[in-house]
């Protein structure tokens, strides 16, 4: 509504006049000649000249009839100008005024920001609020109350807080050196959250509020305990918490730091039965995985949980080189887990020794065809794809995994080191010099650190032909192999001395490492190599013909076979060879090259060229494939 103070009836006329508003139409608003009830409105000095109601009215009338518009807009010009005029007259008539509005528009601009800052500090709340009972509902943490002590070892600085915290740091030492898919329980403190902030009015600070809705709200597992003196020179730890049966462990009081970690690993098994299976697994404590995990198995309750734990079993098994067990328990997770990657993946690990490289081969396209089919959030990670990668002979997405694995998993112990299967798998790719980079990087106490430099050294001297410079270091890895079933786990036979034996002319000696590793694709392949070299080409042909029945998928045999043929004026039957190789292996690059090799005999330095080029991007620092790439595109 407008407001104006005392005007003078030749101003309203003057201001009216100026608006041209007719006097029958602001009447025609205001019954019985500008009266509203029994009162007239007639403007007196220092009363409203523009009556609130007609304004009303007018803007009613407006409202419903748009013709009315031009005179309504009229009308409020008129008491605009009333406003303004009559203000600069009583500015004039009384210089307190504009004191009073000054004052009146200060207090509210004070009520205007007092508005503002409790809504802020309103929704601050609020949001603080929200926070916490979302954090409280997601909670998963296992909390450490303070311990109760013996004053007598109070006194001796040992507190309550102190055993606590001291539970508290082995959780956290289990926790960290846990390589698992599974995310663990944080460990903290029951006073981690303690943030002394006094909610207003009730004396409760925030993280009292925060402990109540956890309680409520969590999943959180509290963990208690005390430190007793059980006889002279003697104490004991118990601990007990939500789902954590009560359990002590004696000792002396030197002892504590034992009793402590005892203690934690009794929790962490208890509350995290996957996670304490895998630490074990991890850190090379096999047998006591195996003793843990039936317990662990049958307290479980949930499908999916108890995949996790089966899993984790056949990798103590594997791990023991107890292959055919492993394979069942792989086989166990799978069925209580669909598309439970981690469980395929160590299943195509293990099968070549179980169940042989034609099965280990197909269940590779298996997984390949699932991870395809998988929609986008549940794909297989790359780090899950090392073991399918080797079955297809593709080297450098061995490599990617690995790389993969290593940085998605930060902090783990595992048994056989990063390193070692790097340097392993740039060796397949004919790269020494990374190769020997990556063996040098193998921790010193790693087991497989010496297997993997003697393999490097004498697989290096088979790529340059020097087969006499690769029998000592391949002795010396097949007498490491004989000794360690964990070595026989990840390296499956010791044909590449077999090999050399044959190539160098030690026949027998080739005959007898055969015969111990007859099954496996490349010991086939070599065996008929040695066969063929030694003049025994009937022979040579029976083995090699036998291997690709059982194994057709499989590149070695087709590789070995093609270079014997390529050599004796078969160039025909070596492109087959190759061709069959290279399906079944794509991104190998050992068939492309020698493919290459043939066409450039043959004359056909274009068709070699691409062939050189499509291998070297499976194998960039392969040295011999470089410079028969070179030499075709020089046309030498």
């Amino acid at each position: 509504m407008l407001f104006a103070a005392a005007a003078s009836p030749c101003d309203i006329a003057r201001a009216r006049g100026e608006a041209g508003v007719s006097d029958a139409f602001i009447e025609s608003f205001v019954p019985d000649g500008g009266e509203q009830g029994t009162e007239a409105k007639t403007p007196l000095p220092g009363q409203f000249a523009a009556d609130p109601i007609a304004t009303g009215l007018v803007l009613s009338a407006a409202a419903n009839n748009p013709q009315l518009i031009p005179e309504a807009a009229a009308y409020l010009r008129d008491a605009r100008t009333l406003v303004q005029h009559q203000i600069e007259k009583l500015r004039e008539e009384d210089p307190i005024i504009p004191v009073a509005v000054g004052e009146a528009r200060l207090r509210r601009l004070a009520l205007l920001l007092r508005i503002i800052f409790f809504s802020i500090a309103g929704l601050t709340l609020l949001a603080l609020a929200a926070i916490m009972i979302w954090g409280a509902a997601r909670s998963h943490n296992v909390v450490v109350e303070v311990f109760d002590v013996p004053p007598s070892f109070v006194a001796r600085g040992m507190t309550g807080r102190a055993v606590a915290s001291g539970l508290l740091d082995e959780l956290q030492r289990l926790r960290d050196a846990t390589r698992s898919s599974y995310t663990p329980l944080e460990a903290q403190s029951a006073w981690a959250s303690d943030i002394k902030v006094i909610v207003p009015d009730t004396g409760i600070s925030i993280g009292e509020i925060d402990h109540v809705l956890h309680a409520r709200l969590g999943n959180d597992l509290t963990i208690q305990g005390e430190l007793m003196e059980t006889g002279p020179g003697r104490i004991a730890l118990r601990v007990r918490g939500d789902g954590v049966s009560a359990k002590a462990f004696e000792g002396a009081p030197a002892d504590l730091s034992k009793l402590t970690t005892q203690a934690a690993e009794w929790v962490y098994g208890q509350s995290q039965p996957h996670e304490y299976a895998a630490y074990l697994t991890d850190t090379g404590r096999d047998q006591d995985a195996l003793n843990f995990l039936p317990g662990a198995f049958a307290r479980t309750q949930t499908d999916a949980q108890r995949a996790a734990i089966a899993n984790t079993w056949g990798v103590a098994y594997n791990d023991l080189n107890r292959i055919p067990e492993a394979v069942a328990k792989y086989r166990e997770a799978m069925s209580l887990k669909p598309r439970y990657w981690r469980a395929w993946s160590n299943l195509i690990a293990a099968m070549p020794i179980a169940d042989g490289e034609e099965a280990t081969w197909r269940e590779a396209q298996a997984f390949n065809a699932a991870s395809d089919a998988a929609p986008s959030y549940d794909k297989p990670p790359v780090r899950m794809l090392a073991p399918t990668a080797v079955a297809a002979r593709n080297h450098m997405l061995v490599i990617r995994s690995v790389l993969a694995d290593i940085s998605g998993t930060p902090g783990g112990t595992g048994t056989v080191a990063a390193a070692s299967n790097l340097a392993a798998s740039y060796a397949d790719l004919h790269d020494w010099v990374n190769a020997r980079r990556y063996a040098d990087m193998t921790a010193p106490d790693d087991p497989m650190k010496k297997v993997i430099t003697v393999q490097i050294s004498g697989m290096e001297s088979i790529d340059r032909g020097d087969f006499a410079s690769s029998i000592a270091p391949l002795e010396t890895l097949r007498d490491i192999w004989n000794s360690s079933p964990l070595i026989q786990s990840y390296i499956f036979d010791d044909c590449a001395l077999g090999y050399a034996y044959g190539m160098v002319g030690r026949i027998a000696d080739a005959d007898a490492v055969f015969a111990r590793n007859g099954k496996w694709s490349e010991c086939l392949a070599w065996h008929g190599a040695v066969l063929a070299h030694a003049g025994r080409q009937a022979d040579a042909e029976q083995i090699w013909n036998d291997a690709i029945s059982r194994m057709p998928h499989l590149p070695e045999t087709y590789l070995q076979r093609g270079r014997w043929r390529a050599a004796h004026q078969d160039p025909t039957g070596a492109i087959s060879d190759f061709s069959a190789a290279h399906a079944g292996s794509p991104q190998l690059a050992d068939p492309l090259k020698a493919w290459g090799d043939v066409l450039v005999s043959l004359g056909r330095r274009q068709e070699a060229l691409a062939k050189y080029d499509e291998a070297l991007g499976y194998a960039p620092a392969w040295l011999a494939l470089k410079a028969a790439r070179d030499s075709a595109a020089r046309g030498s």
